[in-house]
């Protein structure tokens, strides 16, 4: 659904797609013609989200020149990069990368309001073993957790996480 939102703006070139689906491109596949980046291994995955990172703090180096402060609007120029990780769970996992997508996710999480970028990460387990960084996630939705645990930590992290927007 987020996907079918953006489709519009993705053609109009106001979004740029960053997608990761390292369950070899079964989930996002079908998006991998109009993504600006597509990934399926996890060293591609971890490539991208390297990529993404940088593309962030070159947005915000240029925001602050020529906006003082932050991406307001979308542009062509400045367009919203919406980073979507597929299975996260199977990134945070592996012993090889784990670490790096921790620290990456985490940073763009936390630092890419400003220059118009979203991470959106996806996963069936939402324990902290599997996002260790679940309080750099400033919104969070749960469907189908499969125990009453599960959704005490979901709501512990929201309340956790918020911040006012500013």
């Amino acid at each position: 659904n987020i996907l079918r939102g953006v489709a519009p703006l993705v053609e109009a070139g106001l979004v740029r797609l960053w997608l990761c689906d390292p369950k070899g491109g079964m989930e996002l596949g079908m998006l991998e013609g109009i993504a600006h980046r597509f990934a399926v291994t996890d060293e591609e995955c971890i490539e991208l989200l390297q990529d993404a990172h940088d593309s962030m703090k070159a947005k915000a180096a240029l925001a602050r020149v020529k906006f003082g402060r932050k991406v307001t609007t979308a542009s062509r120029d400045f367009p919203l990069d919406l980073v979507i990780i597929d299975e996260l769970a199977s990134l945070t996992d592996n012993r090889t990368i784990g670490r790096d997508v921790e620290e990456l996710t985490s940073k763009i999480a936390r630092q890419g309001r400003a220059p118009a970028v979203t991470l959106v990460s996806c996963t069936q387990d939402p324990r902290a073993k599997v996002i260790p960084n679940r309080s750099a996630y400033t919104q969070a939705v749960a469907l189908r957790l499969s125990e009453a645990i599960e959704t005490d930590m979901m709501k512990t992290e929201i309340t956790a996480s918020w911040r006012d927007p500013i």
